[in-house]
């Protein structure tokens, strides 16, 4: 029996359903009868690098559903490692279970905003939880410029933070508050310019050159 897996993934705004196979035979009376609803305690996370999170996934049984899942990432996100206790659980027909999830920001997580969608995976087919994590810059925070735009686009960081803009391209570029907050002038190629963030607020800016190429920062106390 061919077994396959559906599900999808959301990127730039668009649903991407995605199907994959595998030649494996399983038993027809093996298969998990019925479905399950998956929801979690906190879908938007907000770290500091070494820091973690506790949240709970709960999984209810639909329709008879009456087996082990297990969990984990859609696609890895970069600087976080998640885990589950049990790392396996079975939900009982007709019933639901509960499990504790911790997110980590690892020591050298950079700053920024990432979406992460959480799997919950059976057998035969799995669901997800779409969210968002977002690290915490503090001290010194770099911005680079790279195919005409600003990575990590939106920020958040401590009051005080120092960020500094560097431009990877072979253009010119600049960060120019929207507000007229501050304006860097010129950023030559393999340059870079900075600026201290010391007072509570969103800042959006932009390139003056390249209008469409935006970003913000969020300074939080």
């Amino acid at each position: 029996m061919l077994v396959g897996i559906v599900g999808f993934v959301i990127t730039a705004g668009a649903i991407i359903f995605t199907l994959a196979t595998s030649q494996q035979s399983v038993p027809v009376n093996s298969l998990p009868v019925g479905d399950f609803h998956a929801t979690s305690t906190e879908t938007n996370h907000v770290l500091s690098p070494g820091e973690s999170g506790t949240f709970k996934i709960r999984i209810q049984s639909l329709g008879g559903f009456d087996a082990d899942v297990r969990f984990g990432l859609n696609y890895p996100v970069s600087g976080v490692r998640f885990e589950v206790t049990p790392s396996i659980a079975k939900v009982p027909k007709d019933g639901e279970v509960v499990v504790d999830a911790t997110l980590k920001a690892l020591k050298d997580a950079k700053p920024g905003n990432r979406n992460i969608t959480f799997k919950i995976v059976t057998p035969t087919f799995f669901h997800t939880i779409n969210g968002t994590v977002n690290i915490i810059g503090a001290g010194k925070v770099v911005i680079e410029i790279g195919n005409i735009q600003f990575t990590p686009k939106n920020v958040t960081v401590k009051k005080g933070t120092v960020i500094t803009w560097s431009n990877l391209d072979s253009i010119i570029h600049t960060s120019t508050s929207d507000r007229g907050v501050w304006d860097s002038g010129d950023i030559f190629a393999q340059k870079s310019w900075s600026r201290m963030f010391d007072e509570i607020g969103i800042y959006e800016y932009h390139c003056k050159p390249h209008p469409f190429q935006t970003g913000s920062i969020t300074v939080i106390g």
